[in-house]
């Protein structure tokens, strides 16, 4: 008994750990990252939590045998070696900020408690030098000469570390008038060793146990249940909210001298792009839609620029506050200019200054129409509509770019694609409730769904190219590459397990609806140089990737708890089917998580100098990953082997991811939070 009761140990110390980590993000939104770093994250009994899990681990390694089980053993080894080279990090290593003006040499640096280092040889910036997208104001990227040890020279940039004597430095910032610049400095000779080796080990032993013939995961794709299949029909309905506006008659240009302006190029939003981006960013924003009434974007652009007497008392401003149009005394969804103004007087200045919280509904919804303001402001004022320098020109977008990005912009893809994925979901998540069977229908969704799948990939392709980037780096990517992840993955899927096709659609469609309503069409802009990494891309695509299938797993596991809760014996085949895959997807996508998680380790420490940070996409993140982790030890865990059990652990896990993506960048913030 006593024996049982240490086994179940370890999974008590990772719940207590996931709980710590919860309170720890909210410590941190609440008080300040100083206070949770302080009294958690850097507390010995933090480290001592750490040093339990690792012990009662251990422990049970032995007493499990899993030598028996090499790739196993290797596995749980990793995360050992891991764990000593963070605690060999926070023991040895030294890190802080060096400030350095051309011409000047130092010894010395500050940590964060401005406690002083010294440095075993000079450091001087012999020239420091921004480079810029063409054409923009947007650093593409910063670049620190220095010399060091009185001889020896070296570049630093985003991206591009400097090594001396097991010292490394990192381009963090830079003086306004560019005559200075700010790195972070790091000594840590052994545990970044320690730990990258713990990363090396845990890679091989995620792809051992994947491909080991006698593992879990080979054996499940062996099980009876996943040979037999069903049908699933899908069928399509769907509608759309209009609201109506009248028609008006204002003082406008006309539509063929808008056409004539919108293939025109100028300098947006850090980038060289046509005015009619720009025009439809500018209407977006105001209104919420790319036309108003029936007037095209350029039309509204323009008409703003020109007649902005006849413009100011037009209801466009979109306000979605209750709270704010009842402070304005408004009546409807849309505001006047005129009506945000008492003489001279700005209302919304007046309105934010009696606001005590900065984060409050109220105010964020102050802040969301001033920028509305602010547009029209920089309309007027000259400084939103930019020409390309004439020095510029060889950086003007080609023919060709421009023609694709109007097309972009017309076709609204993303709109469409989740009409069309929620409609096939939720009529196919229907069908398969009320258990209707048609093959030539199960095989007209496989159609459907390939050829959302091409276009969202093409949609992808555009924005590459546009861009120059692999586009990954805001939350509208993000969510447009899980649709297409989903896709990929229900398509295959589809073929043995017809209700991976209607999860698919939906899965899809609610990735495209987060998409299109948290930025509607954003802009392509240029990549902060923190982000022109290599392994941002790989670590995005593959964190997502786990996403889509913790995801899959949570439709699949719904599905199943209203199967249980009929408790027909006809539907136990499927039950299996659902209970089997879902095994099955576990360990790929806890497994894809894991290498996810560690990747963007190596990059944080390629870019900024610390593999981890605390950051609270860091811990939500690695919360996710513990909380998925249980369900791999059925063996251990008694309470994952009941089928109910199982299902209803797996749906409300997918609450950590949704915390881990949304919560994180609309609610905690931190770095990751320009996602």
């Amino acid at each position: 008994m006593k024996t049982t009761a240490l086994s179940k140990l370890p999974f008590l110390l990772i719940i207590v750990v996931v709980a710590v980590l919860v309170i720890a993000t909210f410590v941190e939104h609440r008080f300040g990252s100083a206070v949770a770093y302080t009294h958690i994250y850097h507390s010995l009994a933090f480290r001592l939590l750490w040093a339990a899990l690792a012990v009662a681990g251990t422990w049970l390694i032995v007493r499990k045998r899993l030598w028996r089980r090499p790739a196993a053993l290797l596995l749980h080894a990793a995360f050992l070696v891991i764990l000593a080279g963070a605690l060999t990090t926070s023991l040895t290593s030294t890190s802080g900020m060096l400030h350095l003006r051309k011409g000047e040499t130092t010894r010395t640096f500050f940590d964060d408690r401005r406690e002083v280092h010294t440095l075993p040889f000079e450091v001087m910036l012999t020239d420091f030098r921004v480079q810029y997208y063409p054409g923009t104001n947007a650093p593409r990227d910063y670049e620190s000469r220095l010399r060091v040890g009185g001889a020896q020279s070296m570049v630093v940039a985003m991206n591009h570390i400097g090594q001396w004597e097991g010292h490394r430095f990192y381009q963090s910032s830079y003086d306004d008038d560019l005559e200075g610049s700010v790195l972070t400095v790091s000594y840590d000779p052994y545990g970044i060793l320690l730990t990258y080796l713990g990363y090396g080990l845990l890679l091989l032993a995620m792809f051992w146990l994947l491909v080991d013939k006698h593992g879990r995961f080979r054996t499940l794709l062996r099980h009876p249940a996943l040979r037999r299949s069903a049908f699933v029909v899908l069928g399509v309905v769907g509608a759309t909210l209009v609201q109506p506006l009248h028609a008006a008659q204002l003082p406008t240009i006309p539509r063929t001298q808008a056409d004539s302006l919108m293939r025109r190029q100028v300098v947006y939003n850090n980038r060289i792009c046509p005015v009619n981006t720009l025009a439809i960013d500018f209407c977006k924003k105001l209104y919420g839609r790319p036309t108003f009434r029936h007037l095209s974007a350029e039309q509204v652009l323009f008409s703003w620029l020109f007649y902005p007497e006849a413009w100011q008392d037009v209801p466009m401003l979109k306000i979605k506050s209750s709270a704010l149009r009842q402070r304005l005394g408004i009546e409807g969804d849309y505001a006047r200019l005129s009506q945000l103004y008492d003489g001279t007087t700005y209302r919304l200045q007046a309105i934010a200054q009696g606001e005590t919280d900065p984060n409050s509904p109220l105010s964020r919804a102050v802040q969301e129409l001033d920028e509305k303001v602010g547009l029209i402001l920089m309309l007027h004022k000259g400084t939103l509509i930019v020409p390309v320098d004439v020095r510029a020109r060889d950086a003007r977008l080609s023919p060709l770019q421009v023609d694709i990005e109007l097309l972009y912009n017309r076709l609204d893809v993303v709109k469409w694609g989740f009409m069309l994925c929620l409609t096939f979901g939720f009529v196919g998540f229907a069908t398969l409730v009320g258990g209707v069977r048609r093959r030539w229908w199960a095989l007209v969704q496989r159609l459907v769904l390939l050829s959302a799948l091409i276009v969202l990939l093409s949609v992808f392709a555009f924005r590459w190219y546009l861009g120059g980037f692999v586009p990954l780096s805001n939350g509208f990517e993000t969510m447009l590459f899980m649709a297409i992840c989903t896709l990929v993955l229900a398509l295959p899927l589809g073929r043995r397990f017809p209700f991976a096709l209607s999860f698919g659609f939906l899965l899809a469609g609610f990735s495209l609806l987060v998409a299109h309503l948290g930025n509607l069409n954003p802009q392509i802009t240029p990549l902060m140089p923190v982000l022109t990494s290599p392994l941002l891309s790989v670590h995005v695509t593959i964190v997502m990737l786990s996403y889509a299938l913790f995801a899959l797993m949570a439709m699949n596991s719904l599905y199943a708890l209203w199967l249980l809760h009929r408790a027909h014996p006809l539907q136990r085949d499927r039950l299996a089917q659902l209970t089997v895959l879902n095994q099955l997807l576990l360990t790929p996508a806890v497994f894809l998580l894991a290498a996810g998680i560690f990747i963007g380790a190596v990059w944080a420490n390629q870019s900024w100098g610390r593999y981890w940070g605390w950051d609270p996409k860091e811990v939500w993140a690695l919360i996710t990953m513990l909380i998925y982790a249980l369900a791999l030890h059925s063996a251990s865990l008694p309470f994952f082997r009941r089928e109910r059990n199982f299902h209803l652990f797996l749906a409300l896990a997918f609450l950590s991811v949704l915390i881990t993506y949304f919560g994180v960048n609309f609610f905690l913030g931190g770095m990751h939070s320009y996602a």
